[in-house]
């Protein structure tokens, strides 16, 4: 099936983490960029529409329609800084500390408009129960004009399981199902820390444990996912989705559906 973990840290600059041909991924590409402080970086991306995620440090964000400085002590501390960019568009990110970004991208539309995310307007909520809880940021969510892209975070509190009851989103059934390959990227808190990812299918013949580090990658292609933070550690992981349809509609492992009805859940998200 191809690379499904990666372990971090990544290099300095613009790095290459999971694409098509070393992975199992068809739609969707993820990789870092680090800079030192100082530092700055010129990138474009002729044909993919790229969501820059800051996942820490501080300095310049400038693209052709606007410039921001953006400040992040780290994912557990605050939310989200993002620029999303149609292809083609060019972006220049300038570092007064260290810093690191997320650069996420899939095949993408040169007309739609540049748009920039800011905390102030993401809405975190707190989802699941008793053993499950976590805080759910959707960054770009279905109605953000995207071309395949859907983009969040989701914070685990420590002793708790996440994407959870177990689902999956790799078969297309409007309406119940819509097919998207996933990665998550990881950090821990503190980040001596691990947790565990479970990804497994009987129709793709697939079962995998990966022990998880901080900066982590995992690449989902198919099938249920769950992930566990153990007690004392925080797990975070950005999450990126793409395919051709863009709907946040999975379905649960019917031997574990049960738990929707126990808990009241609307979602498995």
């Amino acid at each position: 099936m191809g690379m499904l973990h990666v372990r971090g840290p990544y290099p300095l600059g613009y790095a290459r983490i999971a694409e098509p041909g070393l992975t199992p991924l068809r739609h969707l590409r993820i990789g870092t960029v680090r800079l030192s402080p100082g530092s700055e970086i010129r990138l474009t991306f002729p044909d993919w529409e790229t969501v820059l995620v800051l996942l820490r440090g501080k300095g310049d964000l400038e693209w052709p329609e606007g410039s921001v400085k953006v400040d992040r002590p780290d994912v557990f501390r605050e939310l989200a800084t993002a620029l999303y960019l149609p292809s083609g568009m060019s972006v220049r990110l300038k570092a007064e500390e260290e810093t690191e970004w997320a650069a996420i991208h899939a095949l993408g539309d040169p007309d739609l408009p540049p748009r920039l995310i800011t905390p102030g307007t993401l809405h975190p909520r707190v989802v699941g129960g008793e053993g499950f809880r976590r805080q759910i940021v959707e960054i770009l969510g279905p109605d953000f004009p995207a071309r395949h892209l859907l983009v969040g975070e989701t914070l685990t509190f420590g002793g708790n399981w996440s994407s959870y009851p177990p689902h999956k989103h790799d078969e297309e059934r409007p309406g119940e199902e819509a097919a998207l390959e996933e990665v998550y990227l990881y950090k821990i808190h503190p980040p001596s820390g691990f947790a565990l990812q479970w990804i497994y299918s009987s129709h793709h013949n697939i079962d995998h444990l990966f022990v998880i580090r901080s900066d982590d990658i995992v690449i989902i292609p198919c099938g249920y996912h769950p992930v566990v933070a153990p007690p004392g550690y925080t797990l975070y992981y950005l999450w990126a989705m793409a395919g051709e349809r863009r709907a946040l509609e999975v379905s649960v492992d019917p031997a574990h559906r049960w738990l929707l009805e126990h808990y009241q859940l609307s979602s498995p998200r």
